[in-house]
């Protein structure tokens, strides 16, 4: 192809060679970089992903075990490999009536594996009272736990209860004291 100058000082047939790092942000039109081609700094927040839940979930069991809340993030694939993730839960609490204790755990899994127990939130189950609200935060990193390269994660909210009842797990009005509950994971540059 012939190389040419036209009138308007554009150039025609000709790709000059770029290097890696000739090019600065400054000289970049407006919207000209993607997201996949951002560089994210160690600390930085990378995306925020989140499931909001406003109702209440009965878990009627007579096992001291982990039960499905059905409530998940996910599945969604990082946008990096090797990310941490702030997993957080807030707001709306959990109803057991009198001598019944609740603990709340959150479980992970990759692709269309079966979930596996990351911990609980809490430290300990809960006083017999009810009403608990529900807060708890963790850090998962799935590289370093579970030698993730690719695929989609889910990560699942479980509840336990003990003392032989039934549990309304996701209460969220009383007497406009809580509200709506938040179950997120925050992906963290590494």
């Amino acid at each position: 192809m012939p190389i040419t100058i036209n009138g308007d000082g554009t150039i025609t047939g000709y790709t000059p060679p770029i290097a890696d790092g000739s090019i600065t942000t400054a000289k970049l039109a407006n919207g000209a970089a993607t997201q996949e081609k951002r560089t994210y700094a160690a600390g930085e927040i990378i995306q925020v992903l989140y499931s909001v839940h406003s109702g209440n979930s009965n878990i009627s069991t007579s096992s001291d075990a982990d039960v499905a809340t059905g409530i998940t993030i996910g599945p969604f694939t990082p946008k990096q490999v090797n990310s941490n993730f702030l997993i957080s839960l807030n707001g709306g609490c959990w109803d057991g009536g009198s001598g019944v204790q609740g603990i709340t755990a959150v479980y992970v899994s990759y692709g269309s594996g079966s979930p596996s127990s990351m911990g609980y939130f809490d430290s300990s189950f809960s006083a017999s009272y009810r009403f608990q609200p529900h807060s708890g935060q963790m850090v998962h990193n799935p590289q370093s736990s579970n030698g993730y390269s690719s695929g989609t994660i889910t990560y699942h909210l479980y509840h336990r209860e003990r003392g032989g009842g039934s549990t309304q797990y996701t209460y969220y009005y009383e007497g406009g004291v809580t509200g709506p509950m938040t179950f997120s994971a925050m992906e963290i540059a590494a």
